[in-house]
């Protein structure tokens, strides 16, 4: 299998290949070299757009910045049937609607690198809300304050974390909850010194009653979990988001006044996404439902600041 990969920062350095090199499938790493961003390695090879201009792979993963995302996707178009997009998968609501976009890659797989609901963990987590009566939930992602010339400060690039941060948290109550809901409060954090909002928080009420409350952001200190709680049972899973290389992850359950800690295991949720996403042959926009819910709410919280 053929990867090409279309953005080399930190975070495609980190994760992405890494995870791909983990792959049995993955027999070539190519790495588009721009601005003469290289790294030595034996394990990729780094090529220019005229290169591949006639090359097919077997997916495209688009680890840019948000605000190039639709650009580098357009111009790959004819050098893969499959593309991966990093979250967040857009910066503009209109891309995921777009009738021309959509048309342009009729017959093609597009889908959003989320990788937290590939781990097994996650699967635990669905399991809770198909078995048991849900009462309440909350989900908190949070991190202290970044270096200032990240993208992510500057509003012109597709700045801003609530569309980083946010989507996390969000896209969590939509991969968990089909039923209709009502906003009962919902906030942004927002301060002069910075032309991007910083986060927010929201409650929700489903039309079952079970109540949804969740928090992100950047200035904050770290947070990434998620608490359930159920007639019988409160559950706590800890770094249920992003997850170090060597995490071992676990959930810890709470029955009256006897705690159990189950044990999950460590695994590379990179690597179960793109395993995931290599085994579809299913010839889809990837844009689904649950998709669009998230950003569409992502936004509404951005433009009504």
């Amino acid at each position: 299998m053929k990867i090409l990969i279309s953005g080399f920062g930190s975070h495609a350095k980190r994760r992405i290949i890494p995870a791909l090199l983990n792959c049995n499938e993955v027999k070539e790493i190519d790495v588009i070299l721009r601005n003469n961003n290289k790294d030595d390695s034996p394990n990729i090879k780094f090529v220019d757009l005229p290169e591949i201009k006639n090359k097919k792979y077997d997916n495209v993963i688009i680890s840019s910045p948000p605000y190039a995302h639709k650009e580098n996707l357009i111009s790959l178009k004819e050098n893969s049937d499959n593309f991966i997009i990093e979250k967040p998968i857009f910066d503009n609501l209109n891309d995921l609607t777009d009738d021309n976009l959509i048309s342009e890659f009729k017959g093609k797989n597009i889908f959003e690198g989320l990788m937290y609901i590939y781990h097994p963990v996650w699967s635990e987590v669905k399991n809770i809300f198909d078995t048991e009566s849900v009462i309440e939930f909350s989900s908190s992602f949070t991190i202290p304050h970044i270096e200032d010339t990240n993208y992510r400060y500057i509003k012109d690039k597709g700045g801003g974390f609530t569309l980083d941060l946010g989507v996390y948290p969000i896209s969590l109550f939509f991969n968990l909850i089909g039923h209709n809901f009502e906003i009962i409060k919902q906030n942004l954090y927002c301060e002069t010194d910075f032309q991007v909002d910083l986060g927010g928080n929201i409650q929700i009420k489903t039309e079952k009653d079970i109540i949804y409350t969740a928090k992100w952001g950047a200035g904050f200190e770290y947070t990434n979990h998620l608490n359930i709680k159920t007639n019988k049972k409160t559950y706590n899973f800890p770094f249920i988001f992003t997850k170090d290389e060597n995490f071992y992850s676990y959930y810890i359950e709470k029955e009256k006044n006897i705690q159990r800690k189950i044990e999950i295991g460590k695994y590379d949720q990179f690597q179960l996404m793109y395993e995931y996403f290599f085994s579809k042959k299913i010839n889809q926009y990837g844009l689904n439902n649950d998709l669009f819910k998230t950003y569409k709410l992502l936004f509404d919280l951005i433009n009504n600041k």
